[in-house]
Protein backbone atom coordinates (compact mmCIF):
# COMPACT_ATOMS: atom_id res chain seq x y z
CA UNK A 1 0.00 0.00 0.00
CA UNK A 2 1.31 3.00 -0.93
CA UNK A 3 2.30 5.69 1.96
CA UNK A 4 0.73 8.18 0.63
CA UNK A 5 -2.48 6.88 -1.19
CA UNK A 6 -4.82 9.36 -3.51
CA UNK A 7 -7.64 10.97 -2.63
CA UNK A 8 -10.97 10.52 -3.43
CA UNK A 9 -12.37 13.52 -4.27
CA UNK A 10 -15.62 14.29 -2.20
CA UNK A 11 -18.84 15.76 -4.10
CA UNK A 12 -21.00 17.89 -2.14
CA UNK A 13 -24.78 16.70 -2.90
CA UNK A 14 -27.55 18.69 -2.14
CA UNK A 15 -28.95 15.89 -0.06
CA UNK A 16 -25.93 15.76 2.62
CA UNK A 17 -25.42 18.91 4.75
CA UNK A 18 -22.25 20.69 3.63
CA UNK A 19 -19.52 21.46 5.77
CA UNK A 20 -20.15 24.39 8.32
CA UNK A 21 -17.03 26.60 6.81
CA UNK A 22 -15.90 26.04 3.27
CA UNK A 23 -13.00 28.08 3.18
CA UNK A 24 -10.18 28.83 5.70
CA UNK A 25 -7.52 31.33 5.01
CA UNK A 26 -4.29 31.39 7.10
CA UNK A 27 -1.91 34.21 7.55
CA UNK A 28 1.05 33.65 9.05
CA UNK A 29 3.12 36.52 10.55
CA UNK A 30 6.30 38.02 12.46
CA UNK A 31 7.12 41.39 13.19
CA UNK A 32 5.47 42.59 10.40
CA UNK A 33 4.20 46.52 9.66
CA UNK A 34 0.62 47.12 10.53
CA UNK A 35 -0.02 49.13 7.25
CA UNK A 36 1.06 45.89 5.42
CA UNK A 37 -0.92 43.35 7.86
CA UNK A 38 -3.83 45.58 7.53
CA UNK A 39 -3.54 45.46 3.18
CA UNK A 40 -3.76 41.96 3.24
CA UNK A 41 -6.81 41.25 5.67
CA UNK A 42 -9.06 43.57 4.17
CA UNK A 43 -8.11 41.88 0.84
CA UNK A 44 -9.90 38.53 2.06
CA UNK A 45 -12.62 40.48 3.57
CA UNK A 46 -13.18 42.53 0.28
CA UNK A 47 -13.09 39.74 -1.95
CA UNK A 48 -16.57 39.28 -1.84
CA UNK A 49 -17.45 35.76 -0.45
CA UNK A 50 -20.02 35.15 1.95
CA UNK A 51 -19.55 35.65 5.39
CA UNK A 52 -20.68 32.46 6.40
CA UNK A 53 -18.30 30.82 4.31
CA UNK A 54 -14.89 31.65 5.57
CA UNK A 55 -12.60 32.56 8.26
CA UNK A 56 -9.24 34.34 8.55
CA UNK A 57 -7.02 32.70 10.60
CA UNK A 58 -4.13 34.85 12.04
CA UNK A 59 -1.13 33.23 13.49
CA UNK A 60 1.71 35.50 15.22
CA UNK A 61 4.30 33.46 15.19
CA UNK A 62 6.44 34.79 18.11
CA UNK A 63 6.30 38.43 17.29
CA UNK A 64 8.43 40.44 19.34
CA UNK A 65 6.44 43.66 17.72
CA UNK A 66 2.76 42.48 17.76
CA UNK A 67 0.69 44.58 15.51
CA UNK A 68 -1.06 46.23 18.07
CA UNK A 69 -2.92 48.76 15.25
CA UNK A 70 -3.70 45.18 13.35
CA UNK A 71 -5.62 44.09 16.47
CA UNK A 72 -7.36 47.32 17.48
CA UNK A 73 -8.45 47.51 13.50
CA UNK A 74 -10.60 43.91 13.59
CA UNK A 75 -10.80 43.85 16.89
CA UNK A 76 -14.81 43.48 16.22
CA UNK A 77 -14.40 41.33 13.32
CA UNK A 78 -15.50 37.53 14.02
CA UNK A 79 -14.25 36.16 10.59
CA UNK A 80 -11.19 36.52 12.18
CA UNK A 81 -9.28 34.41 14.89
CA UNK A 82 -6.19 34.78 16.31
CA UNK A 83 -3.77 32.06 16.89
CA UNK A 84 -0.38 33.25 18.60
CA UNK A 85 2.47 30.59 18.99
CA UNK A 86 5.91 30.44 20.08
CA UNK A 87 8.53 31.83 16.97
CA UNK A 88 9.28 28.47 14.77
CA UNK A 89 9.49 29.99 11.49
CA UNK A 90 7.07 29.97 8.33
CA UNK A 91 6.60 26.53 8.22
CA UNK A 92 5.86 25.98 11.31
CA UNK A 93 3.18 28.61 11.85
CA UNK A 94 1.31 27.50 8.23
CA UNK A 95 1.45 23.98 9.68
CA UNK A 96 0.44 25.17 13.27
CA UNK A 97 -2.58 27.57 11.43
CA UNK A 98 -3.91 24.57 9.45
CA UNK A 99 -4.53 22.42 12.92
CA UNK A 100 -6.84 25.17 13.70
CA UNK A 101 -8.63 25.60 10.34
CA UNK A 102 -12.47 24.28 9.87
CA UNK A 103 -12.87 24.84 6.12
CA UNK A 104 -12.90 22.58 3.26
CA UNK A 105 -10.73 24.21 1.18
CA UNK A 106 -7.15 26.08 2.24
CA UNK A 107 -5.74 29.05 1.14
CA UNK A 108 -1.95 30.08 2.65
CA UNK A 109 -1.52 34.20 2.25
CA UNK A 110 1.67 35.31 3.36
CA UNK A 111 1.45 38.76 5.42
CA UNK A 112 2.85 41.33 3.12
CA UNK A 113 0.97 39.96 -0.10
CA UNK A 114 -2.44 40.43 -0.98
CA UNK A 115 -5.23 39.28 -3.15
CA UNK A 116 -6.33 41.80 -6.27
CA UNK A 117 -9.40 43.15 -5.71
CA UNK A 118 -12.03 42.01 -7.81
CA UNK A 119 -10.66 38.67 -8.64
CA UNK A 120 -10.85 36.11 -6.44
CA UNK A 121 -14.59 35.67 -6.37
CA UNK A 122 -15.16 34.15 -9.77
CA UNK A 123 -12.01 31.56 -8.81
CA UNK A 124 -13.38 30.62 -5.41
CA UNK A 125 -16.69 30.14 -7.07
CA UNK A 126 -15.64 27.96 -9.65
CA UNK A 127 -13.60 25.94 -6.95
CA UNK A 128 -16.62 25.16 -5.26
CA UNK A 129 -18.95 24.52 -8.35
CA UNK A 130 -16.27 21.84 -9.91
CA UNK A 131 -15.28 20.27 -6.69
CA UNK A 132 -11.73 20.29 -7.28
CA UNK A 133 -8.93 19.47 -4.87
CA UNK A 134 -6.78 21.94 -6.32
CA UNK A 135 -7.15 25.25 -8.04
CA UNK A 136 -4.22 26.98 -9.45
CA UNK A 137 -4.07 30.85 -10.38
CA UNK A 138 -2.05 33.66 -10.89
CA UNK A 139 0.03 35.82 -9.76
CA UNK A 140 2.52 38.97 -9.94
CA UNK A 141 4.81 40.74 -8.45
CA UNK A 142 4.78 43.72 -6.76
CA UNK A 143 7.16 46.48 -5.07
CA UNK A 144 4.90 49.11 -4.04
CA UNK A 145 2.91 49.60 -0.38
CA UNK A 146 0.11 50.98 -2.96
CA UNK A 147 -2.52 48.30 -4.14
CA UNK A 148 -1.76 47.46 -7.88
CA UNK A 149 -4.18 46.79 -10.53
CA UNK A 150 -2.79 44.61 -12.97
CA UNK A 151 -4.37 43.91 -16.34
CA UNK A 152 -6.40 40.85 -16.52
CA UNK A 153 -7.79 38.34 -19.26
CA UNK A 154 -10.91 39.58 -21.37
CA UNK A 155 -12.58 36.95 -19.97
CA UNK A 156 -11.32 34.51 -16.89
CA UNK A 157 -11.11 30.95 -17.81
CA UNK A 158 -10.76 27.59 -16.44
CA UNK A 159 -9.04 24.36 -17.54
CA UNK A 160 -10.41 20.97 -17.72
CA UNK A 161 -9.73 18.88 -14.48
CA UNK A 162 -6.44 16.72 -14.78
CA UNK A 163 -5.03 14.56 -11.79
CA UNK A 164 -1.92 15.96 -10.32
CA UNK A 165 0.58 13.65 -12.43
CA UNK A 166 -0.23 14.53 -15.34
CA UNK A 167 -0.69 18.18 -14.52
CA UNK A 168 3.09 17.99 -13.28
CA UNK A 169 4.13 15.89 -16.33
CA UNK A 170 2.60 19.16 -18.79
CA UNK A 171 2.97 21.99 -16.43
CA UNK A 172 5.85 23.92 -14.31
CA UNK A 173 4.66 23.57 -10.99
CA UNK A 174 5.90 26.88 -9.35
CA UNK A 175 6.37 25.71 -5.77
CA UNK A 176 4.34 29.34 -3.53
CA UNK A 177 1.58 27.30 -1.60
CA UNK A 178 -0.14 30.86 -1.62
CA UNK A 179 -0.84 30.15 -5.47
CA UNK A 180 -3.42 27.78 -4.91
CA UNK A 181 -6.55 26.73 -3.32
CA UNK A 182 -6.72 22.79 -2.02
CA UNK A 183 -8.79 20.40 -0.09
CA UNK A 184 -7.50 20.35 2.99
CA UNK A 185 -8.19 16.87 3.05
CA UNK A 186 -5.48 16.48 0.64
CA UNK A 187 -2.51 17.27 3.60
CA UNK A 188 -4.65 16.52 7.04
CA UNK A 189 -5.43 12.61 5.21
CA UNK A 190 -1.83 11.73 5.77
CA UNK A 191 -0.89 14.28 7.52
CA UNK A 192 1.43 15.79 5.06
CA UNK A 193 3.06 19.20 6.64
CA UNK A 194 5.57 21.96 5.46
CA UNK A 195 9.15 21.13 6.25
CA UNK A 196 9.88 23.54 9.76
CA UNK A 197 13.80 23.21 9.26
CA UNK A 198 14.83 26.22 7.67
CA UNK A 199 14.03 28.27 4.36
CA UNK A 200 12.34 26.79 1.10
CA UNK A 201 9.60 24.85 2.66
CA UNK A 202 7.20 25.08 -0.18
CA UNK A 203 8.80 22.72 -2.62
CA UNK A 204 8.25 19.60 -1.34
CA UNK A 205 5.18 20.20 0.48
CA UNK A 206 3.04 21.68 -3.07
CA UNK A 207 4.99 18.33 -5.38
CA UNK A 208 3.62 15.94 -3.17
CA UNK A 209 0.18 17.70 -2.72
CA UNK A 210 -0.36 17.59 -6.34
CA UNK A 211 0.59 14.12 -7.07
CA UNK A 212 -2.53 13.40 -4.59
CA UNK A 213 -4.76 15.58 -6.16
CA UNK A 214 -7.67 13.67 -8.55
CA UNK A 215 -8.65 17.16 -10.10
CA UNK A 216 -6.44 20.02 -10.44
CA UNK A 217 -7.74 23.03 -12.10
CA UNK A 218 -6.10 26.18 -13.31
CA UNK A 219 -7.31 29.91 -13.63
CA UNK A 220 -5.82 32.31 -16.09
CA UNK A 221 -6.65 35.26 -13.88
CA UNK A 222 -3.78 36.81 -11.70
CA UNK A 223 -5.05 36.87 -8.16
CA UNK A 224 -2.11 36.83 -5.95
CA UNK A 225 0.05 39.87 -5.20
CA UNK A 226 3.57 38.55 -3.96
CA UNK A 227 5.42 42.17 -2.51
CA UNK A 228 8.78 41.50 -3.15
CA UNK A 229 9.64 43.69 0.33
CA UNK A 230 13.63 44.86 0.59
CA UNK A 231 14.97 42.96 4.13
CA UNK A 232 11.83 39.93 3.01
CA UNK A 233 13.88 36.14 3.56
CA UNK A 234 14.32 35.97 -0.68
CA UNK A 235 15.61 39.70 -0.93
CA UNK A 236 18.62 39.19 1.20
CA UNK A 237 21.47 38.67 -0.82
CA UNK A 238 23.99 38.22 1.85
CA UNK A 239 26.20 35.17 1.25
CA UNK A 240 25.30 33.24 4.27
CA UNK A 241 21.36 33.88 3.54
CA UNK A 242 21.87 32.56 -0.18
CA UNK A 243 24.15 29.56 1.62
CA UNK A 244 20.91 28.87 4.02
CA UNK A 245 18.40 28.79 0.60
CA UNK A 246 20.69 26.93 -1.68
CA UNK A 247 20.58 24.53 1.16
CA UNK A 248 16.93 24.88 1.91
CA UNK A 249 16.17 24.32 -1.74
CA UNK A 250 18.46 20.88 -1.64
CA UNK A 251 16.58 19.61 1.24
CA UNK A 252 13.36 19.95 -0.32
CA UNK A 253 15.09 17.73 -3.33
CA UNK A 254 15.84 15.25 -1.48
CA UNK A 255 12.45 15.14 0.57
CA UNK A 256 10.68 15.23 -3.03
CA UNK A 257 13.52 12.30 -4.09
CA UNK A 258 11.94 10.58 -0.93
CA UNK A 259 8.68 10.21 -1.61
CA UNK A 260 9.22 9.47 -5.44
CA UNK A 261 10.93 6.49 -3.95
CA UNK A 262 8.34 4.97 -2.02
CA UNK A 263 6.27 5.91 -5.49
CA UNK A 264 8.53 3.58 -7.20
CA UNK A 265 8.36 0.75 -4.59
CA UNK A 266 4.58 1.04 -4.87
CA UNK A 267 4.71 0.34 -8.83
CA UNK A 268 2.74 3.77 -9.06
CA UNK A 269 3.35 6.15 -11.92
CA UNK A 270 6.62 9.03 -11.22
CA UNK A 271 6.79 11.11 -15.04
CA UNK A 272 5.10 14.56 -12.79
CA UNK A 273 7.48 13.79 -10.13
CA UNK A 274 10.67 13.24 -12.50
CA UNK A 275 9.81 16.52 -14.01
CA UNK A 276 9.31 18.82 -11.11
CA UNK A 277 12.88 16.77 -9.79
CA UNK A 278 14.65 18.22 -12.95
CA UNK A 279 13.27 21.43 -12.46
CA UNK A 280 13.93 21.61 -9.16
CA UNK A 281 17.70 20.59 -9.58
CA UNK A 282 17.82 23.50 -12.48
CA UNK A 283 16.51 26.09 -9.62
CA UNK A 284 19.61 24.94 -7.36
CA UNK A 285 21.81 25.21 -10.33
CA UNK A 286 20.89 28.92 -10.91
CA UNK A 287 20.96 29.88 -7.67
CA UNK A 288 24.53 28.03 -7.26
CA UNK A 289 25.71 29.95 -10.58
CA UNK A 290 24.78 33.41 -9.31
CA UNK A 291 26.50 32.48 -5.86
CA UNK A 292 29.88 34.82 -5.48
CA UNK A 293 31.37 31.06 -4.30
CA UNK A 294 29.65 29.27 -7.68
CA UNK A 295 32.93 26.98 -8.31
CA UNK A 296 33.52 25.77 -4.75
CA UNK A 297 29.06 25.49 -3.99
CA UNK A 298 28.84 23.47 -7.51
CA UNK A 299 31.73 21.12 -6.22
CA UNK A 300 29.37 20.20 -3.36
CA UNK A 301 26.40 20.22 -4.53
CA UNK A 302 27.46 17.79 -7.35
CA UNK A 303 28.57 15.42 -4.66
CA UNK A 304 25.33 15.62 -3.25
CA UNK A 305 23.04 15.36 -6.42
CA UNK A 306 24.80 12.65 -8.38
CA UNK A 307 23.77 9.99 -5.53
CA UNK A 308 20.14 11.06 -6.29
CA UNK A 309 20.92 11.05 -10.59
CA UNK A 310 19.81 14.45 -10.96
CA UNK A 311 23.20 15.56 -12.13
CA UNK A 312 24.00 15.50 -14.75
CA UNK A 313 20.99 16.96 -15.26
CA UNK A 314 18.50 14.68 -17.73
CA UNK A 315 18.27 15.60 -21.47
CA UNK A 316 14.47 15.72 -21.30
CA UNK A 317 12.34 16.89 -24.03
CA UNK A 318 10.46 19.37 -21.21
CA UNK A 319 10.86 23.11 -23.27
CA UNK A 320 13.66 24.24 -25.63
CA UNK A 321 14.76 26.46 -22.66
CA UNK A 322 15.49 23.48 -20.16
CA UNK A 323 17.03 21.09 -23.40
CA UNK A 324 19.30 24.64 -23.74
CA UNK A 325 20.06 24.70 -20.04
CA UNK A 326 20.50 21.14 -19.48
CA UNK A 327 22.96 20.91 -22.27
CA UNK A 328 25.41 24.06 -21.11
CA UNK A 329 25.18 23.34 -17.20
CA UNK A 330 26.78 19.71 -17.85
CA UNK A 331 30.08 21.37 -19.24
CA UNK A 332 32.16 23.26 -16.95
CA UNK A 333 32.61 26.05 -20.06
CA UNK A 334 28.82 26.09 -20.34
CA UNK A 335 28.08 26.63 -16.64
CA UNK A 336 30.35 29.59 -17.32
CA UNK A 337 28.16 30.97 -19.64
CA UNK A 338 25.39 30.59 -17.96
CA UNK A 339 26.58 32.37 -14.95
CA UNK A 340 27.42 35.05 -17.63
CA UNK A 341 24.01 35.58 -18.84
CA UNK A 342 22.35 34.92 -15.33
CA UNK A 343 23.90 37.90 -13.92
CA UNK A 344 23.41 40.28 -16.87
CA UNK A 345 19.86 38.84 -15.97
CA UNK A 346 19.01 37.17 -19.00
CA UNK A 347 16.82 33.86 -18.20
Amino acid sequence: MALFPLQQTMVLNPLIPKPTMLLSVIIPYYNIEDKLLIRCVNSVLNAGMNEEDYEIILVDDGSERPPVQTEEYFIDNRQIRWSPMLHRGLGAARNHGTKQARGEYILYLDADDYLYAGTFLPVWEETVRSHCDIMRFGYRFCTSIEEEHPKQPATPTFSQPVDGNTYMQTHHLPGMACVYLFRKTLRTDVGLNFSEKGFIEDEAFTTILHYRARSVVESNTFVYAYYKRAGSITQNRSFDRQAQLSYGLFRAINDVYDFRRVLYADQLPTQGIDRKLNALTVDLIRRILTNDYWELEWIKYERLLQPLHLLPLKGCDYTFKYRMFSRLSNHSWGRSLLRTLLTLGIH
